[in-house]
């Protein structure tokens, strides 16, 4: 047997610098699975295999899969000995609406499942809420019914707060990009007055609109107030410490509402979708003294009176924050049929 190469042997300074390259490159891919990408280098030694800038690339992000292959293997997995290394944690969803899926999503197997694993992260940096096309395609929607994939978001989501709740895991990040009916109403869900997002900064609402699905200006009207009153029962538990907001996509939304909240820690909001309520906006942002950064898009703003433009943008003259200076954008506003906006501004005061 040949002798083991001195490569091996060498300062784990130096293997972390060979290493280096290989981890940026994997960073820079949306998509990729660390573990294809590392498992060649992972085997050649266990040097490379317990290097510590592998591992916390290889295990950053814990990904549940509510199908039955990976429940299984997760029962395999040592969460205890990779939990140092989480960082962020992402729940799916098969976009296809199978008995079996949606039974699994439902199940005490799989909750007790994730809850075990959940419990050895009393911190995680960023939950993320995705629906997943199983059989083609990651993000591609692959509908087999009316509502398919709406129906199996919300079954996510009441799964995710459930076991975020059981497991007593504090959230630094919120991303809820999966479908969603529009009918769910989170306060209901169970585990959700246990939740504790005390310590939540950052949320991204970007749910995925669902093609299967066409309803009428009722159903409209009463989901987009349904997501406004979602939303604003999510903030009330972070008042103080939300940090940023990114509200995004095709969902139903009229937002904010009439009710405003102080959100004193906010530097960062980001809307871009079709139900932006100026008037309650301009309210809104005089609760809002630290932000840095606004930003708002849109195909079609509600409430675009003359008005209710005029109360936003006394807001923003009179925001404390243009004695230090805040970037505001606007990138196509359709205020009506024949008047858009769109620029960059940044106010500096004196």
């Amino acid at each position: 047997m040949d002798p083991p190469s001195k490569f091996y042997s060498l300062p784990e300074e130096i293997l972390t610098k060979i290493a280096e390259p290989l981890v940026a490159g994997a960073k820079c891919s949306r998509y990729c699975y660390f573990d294809e990408d590392f498992t060649p280098l992972r085997l050649s030694s266990p040097r490379f295999a317990h290097l510590k800038i592998i591992e916390e690339a290889l295990f950053c992000t814990v990904r549940l899969f509510a199908v039955k292959d990976h429940l299984d293997a997760l029962e395999q997995v040592d969460v205890v000995r990779i939990a140092p290394f989480v960082k962020a944690v992402w729940f799916a969803a098969p976009s296809q609406d199978s008995i079996q899926d949606k039974g699994l999503l439902l199940s005490e197997g799989l909750r007790a499942a994730w809850i075990r694993l959940l419990r050895t992260l009393p911190v995680v940096a960023k939950a993320s809420l995705f629906s997943y096309n199983f059989e083609g395609s990651q993000w591609q929607s692959d509908v087999t019914g009316q509502g398919a994939p709406s129906r199996m978001g919300d079954a996510l989501m009441a799964a995710a707060v459930t076991c975020l709740a059981s497991a007593g895991t504090r959230v630094r990040g919120l991303k809820v990009a999966c479908h969603l009916t529009g009918t769910l109403d989170w306060q209901s869900l169970p585990g959700w007055e246990e939740l504790d997002l005390s310590g939540l900064e950052n949320v991204t609402y970007a749910p995925e609109p669902d093609a299967s699905v066409l309803p009428n200006e009722d159903d409209h009207a009463r989901q987009a107030a349904l997501a406004a009153t979602n939303l604003s029962a999510l903030f009330d538990k972070c008042q103080g410490t939300l940090r940023k907001i990114k509200i995004r996509g095709d969902c139903e939304l009229v937002w904010p509402g009439e009710q405003t909240l102080h959100l004193p820690a906010l530097q960062h909001l980001s809307l871009r979708f079709r139900g932006i309520h100026v008037r309650n906006l301009g309210f809104w942002l005089r609760h809002m003294p630290r932000l840095k950064y606004f930003r708002l898009a849109g195909d079609y703003i509600t409430d675009g009176g003359e008005t209710s433009w005029r109360c936003l943008f006394d807001a923003i003259r009179d925001h404390p924050r243009n004695r230090s200076g805040m970037k505001i954008v606007f990138e196509q506003v359709v205020i009506d049929t024949y008047l858009s906006m769109m620029g960059n501004v940044r106010l500096v005061g004196e």
